[in-house]
C-alpha cells in the first residue's frame, strides 16, 4: 500500500515563515535606520516607487501561493484516496467527480479527470492512451503555470527600475560638473556634496532594485517548484491510478 507524505497547507506555510524572515529583517532595517537612510538619500524617489511595486506584486505572490495549496491539497486528498483502497471507484460526469464514494471539489485534478474520461470515451481512431494523456497533461502544465507566468518579468523589471535610477544618479551627478563655473574652495564643496548625492541616488535605487528582484525571483521559483510536484502528483495518480479504472469502464461498456 503507497500513502501519500504531504503536509496539509504545506506550501503556504512554507511561505508564510519566509514572509515572517522578510517582514523581521524589515523590523530590524527599520530599528537601525536603514530604511530612513535609503530613502532620505534617494533624491529621485524611485527606491519608494521600487518598494510600492514589491508590495503590490507580492500580494499577487499571496494570491498564488494560497491557489496551488489549495490545489495540492485536493490532490494529495484524491491521491490519498486511491493509494489506500484496493477496489477503486471512479465517477465521472460533467458536474462532479466521486472517486471513492467521496465528492472531489472542483479543481485542477477534476478537471484532468474529466477531460481524461471525455478524451477515452471519444477516442474512436485508436489514438494510444500515452498520447491522449500527453496532451492533457501539456495543457493542464499550461494552466498550471499560468497565473505565474508573469512572476519572471515582475522581478525583472525591479532589476531594470534599479538601473534606471544608476543612471539618474549619474545623470545628477555629472549635472552637477556641467553647471561649474568657479573653481573656489566653496564652490568646490558644493560640487562634491552635489556628486555624492547623485551617487548616493545611484547607489539606493540599485541596491533596492536588486533586492527586490532577488526576493521575487527566490519567491517565483518556489511557487514553479510546487507547481511541478502539483503537475507531478496529478500525473501519477492519473496514469497509476484513474487511467486503469476509465479504461476497464470503457472496455465493459
Amino acid at each position: 500500500m503507497q500513502t501519500t507524505d504531504y503536509t496539509e497547507h504545506k506550501l503556504l506555510l512554507q511561505w508564510l515563515i519566509g514572509i515572517g524572515v522578510l517582514i523581521f529583517a524589515l523590523i530590524i532595517a527599520w530599528q537601525q535606520n536603514l530604511l530612513g537612510i535609503l530613502l532620505d538619500g534617494d533624491r529621485s524617489r524611485l527606491s519608494i516607487i521600487i518598494l510600492l511595486a514589491f508590495l503590490v506584486i507580492n500580494f499577487h505572490v499571496m494570491s498564488r501561493v494560497i491557489t496551488l495549496s489549495r490545489e495540492r491539497n485536493i490532490t494529495s486528498k484524491v491521491h490519498q484516496l486511491m493509494a489506500e483502497i484496493d477496489n477503486i471507484s471512479l465517477i465521472v460526469r460533467k458536474q462532479t467527480v466521486k472517486c471513492c464514494g467521496e465528492t472531489i471539489p472542483e479543481s485542477l485534478v477534476t478537471r484532468h479527470l474529466r477531460n481524461l474520461a471525455g478524451r477515452l470515451s471519444v477516442n474512436q481512431a485508436g489514438q494510444e492512451t500515452g498520447d491522449v494523456q500527453a496532451h492533457l497533461l501539456s495543457a493542464l502544465d499550461k494552466r498550471i503555470r499560468g497565473g505565474q507566468k508573469y512572476g519572471w518579468m515582475f522581478a525583472d523589471l525591479m532589476i531594470k527600475l534599479g538601473l534606471m535610477g544608476t543612471i539618474i544618479g549619474f545623470v545628477l551627478m555629472l549635472g552637477s560638473v556641467a553647471s561649474l563655473q568657479n573653481y573656489d574652495v566653496t564652490t568646490m564643496q558644493d560640487l562634491l556634496h552635489n556628486m555624492s548625492g547623485g551617487m548616493r541616488v545611484a547607489l539606493f535605487t540599485t541596491l533596492s532594485g536588486l533586492i527586490a528582484g532577488l526576493i521575487l525571483g527566490v519567491q517565483y521559483q518556489f511557487l514553479e517548484r510546487h507547481a511541478d510536484d502539483l503537475l507531478a502528483e496529478i500525473e501519477e495518480l492519473s496514469e497509476v491510478y484513474a487511467l486503469p479504472v476509465l479504461l476497464n469502464k470503457n472496455n465493459s461498456e
